[in-house]
């Protein structure tokens, strides 16, 4: 296909740009932008995730753009796993880690996670993490 032609590069230069700024890490260059802006709203869910360190970005054209860009990006690194199309059935947030159970496997302890899901269907997962399940399930 086209697109597995394309460079990641040239196809996402705000990632790569991104990367840049997070010194290796596409997500904290993201972070960094966004919350370096001084016209986010600032609600409840945003002060939690502040006081409690969650990373949290919001994509101007869908959540979609994050996983794909990632694949292209973490898809032939070894310590990486990438699963799709596998529906997730638990999150349990175990510091230092995260511990993802998807239907039909094993539980996998992750140093990171990232999600695409709606914010509803996120809050499904996490349902071991009250406060964080519920303020996900009320956001739109």
């Amino acid at each position: 296909a086209v697109v597995s032609t394309q460079s990641t590069g040239g196809m996402f230069p705000a990632l790569v740009e991104a990367e840049l700024k997070g010194k290796g890490s596409v997500i904290k260059g993201l972070l960094y932008d966004y919350l370096s802006r001084s016209d986010y709203e600032e609600n409840e869910l945003v002060r939690e995730a502040k006081s409690k360190g969650w990373r949290m970005i919001n994509m101007k054209h869908g959540m979609e753009q994050l996983p794909q860009a990632l694949v292209n990006i973490l898809q032939d690194r070894r310590n990486v796993d990438i699963f799709t199309e596998s529906p997730v059935v638990g999150v349990e947030l175990r510091e230092p880690r995260v511990s993802v159970t998807v239907e039909g496997g094993r539980p996998r302890h992750c140093d990171h996670i990232v999600s695409a899901l709606p914010a509803h269907a996120l809050s499904d997962a996490v349902s071991g993490e009250p406060t964080l399940a519920n303020t996900l399930s009320q956001i739109d």
